[in-house]
């Protein structure tokens, strides 16, 4: 479970609004048992379009019994509304009463995390898979940013003052991730980097899942050895990394995804041992299939899946796309187990859609496996 949502969350009454301009707000939460060594000031990027609820690794902190400033935008407009002086002003006093301070963001929070850093005077951030995806040579395709928010913010290192400690952890094979950190982040002073491939965008999920996100935060919220505490926290992620992988349900889609877009015959072993999990739900089995096209494309998956399979209703897409593969194979489902998605589809009405959502899917797929790749005049 993510950081930024379990657990208990503080009462309101224990925090505090010390900044709100509509678009941006930031909640402090003072630790409840009075600590006040160090302040962590968290941004919620796009995973939070709520001002009104708790930020980014707030609740988390507030367990942990650490003092917590969160900052959180709306609409994605990722903190464009803040200037940098703004910044300095808003939280000058609530600085100057702890000893460390430490910025934490994932994503957009992330590229917050290292961009506020100077006119924080902080002493460490923690900026997971960070992206700026206002600047549109980072923006996915499908990612929407109103005109009046595109980028405005000056580049990383403009705004960079050398804050000692600056720990960036993404996946080196998540192409935009890769670039914005060769193209904006490496060369800062201070930078330590921590590698976890084939964990995705961003890698939060996965190390929350593998047990050592916690434990990043808390090794660096007393990190007076950088040095020391990033290379024991890299040895603990690469080793936990090898022995929870190939059980990890969101590791096994992405690398199976991966794999097939590159056509690799490894798709076939990570997509296999996805579905043989028994965690598994539709999302995942939609993802995966959308890249298994990549390895097998006749003109049936062109039309009615490339195009639409995430624009559908999961259930019903699901339902298509087993009814595809199944007419591709000259299958005659058991009676009974289908509905009249398969005449949408092609099947026919005396050829019924093999199962509905992931078992007829699992079933179809399965069979496409032992069947092997399709013949040359399938393939485009």
């Amino acid at each position: 479970m993510s950081l930024s949502s379990s657990g208990p969350a503080l009462p309101e009454s224990a925090v505090r609004i010390i900044y709100d301009r509509g678009l941006s707000v930031m909640r402090y939460a003072a630790s409840r048992t009075g600590d006040r060594d160090t302040l962590f000031v968290t941004f919620t990027g796009f995973e939070g379009n709520r001002n009104d609820r708790p930020g980014f690794g707030e609740i988390f902190l507030g367990r942990e019994g650490v003092s917590c400033l969160a900052v959180k935008c709306v609409n994605r407009n990722n903190f464009s509304d803040i200037s940098l002086e703004e910044m300095r002003e808003a939280t000058r006093d609530l600085r100057g009463a702890y000893r460390r301070v430490v910025t934490y963001g994932q994503s957009g929070g992330g590229f917050a995390a290292l961009y506020f850093a100077s006119a924080l005077s902080a002493d460490a951030v923690i900026a997971i898979s960070p992206r700026n995806s206002r600047d549109p040579k980072y923006r996915h395709k499908r990612t929407v940013i109103p005109d009046e928010w595109q980028d405005t913010q000056r580049p990383l290192r403009e705004v960079d003052d050398g804050t000692p400690q600056k720990l960036v952890i993404y996946d080196c094979f998540e192409p935009q991730d890769r670039q914005f950190f060769d193209n904006e982040i490496a060369g800062l002073a201070g930078l330590r980097t921590i590698v976890v491939p084939n964990a995705g965008h961003p890698v939060t999920q996965y190390l929350s899942e593998i047990d050592v996100l916690k434990l990043i935060v808390r090794q660096m919220r007393r990190a007076d050895d950088p040095d020391l505490v990033v290379a024991d926290l890299r040895a603990t992620i690469h080793r936990t990394h090898r022995q929870k992988r190939r059980a990890n349900l969101h590791y096994l889609t992405i690398l199976a995804r991966r794999a097939a877009m590159r056509k690799k015959a490894a798709a076939f072993d990570g997509i296999v041992a996805l579905l043989d999990g028994r965690r598994g739900n539709d999302a995942h089995v939609r993802r995966i299939a959308g890249g298994y096209r990549a390895l097998h494309r006749p003109a049936a998956f062109r039309a009615e899946v490339a195009d639409g399979l995430t624009r559908f209703p999961q259930s019903e897409r699901l339902r298509e796309l087993a009814a595809e593969i199944a007419a591709r194979r000259g299958e005659r489902p058991a009676p009974g187990t289908g509905d009249r998605t398969g005449e949408r589809a092609g099947v026919g009405p005396d050829r019924q859609v093999p199962g509905n959502g992931k078992r007829g899917l699992i079933k179809a797929l399965r069979g496409l496996f032992e069947a092997g790749p399709p013949g040359k005049e399938e393939q485009t």
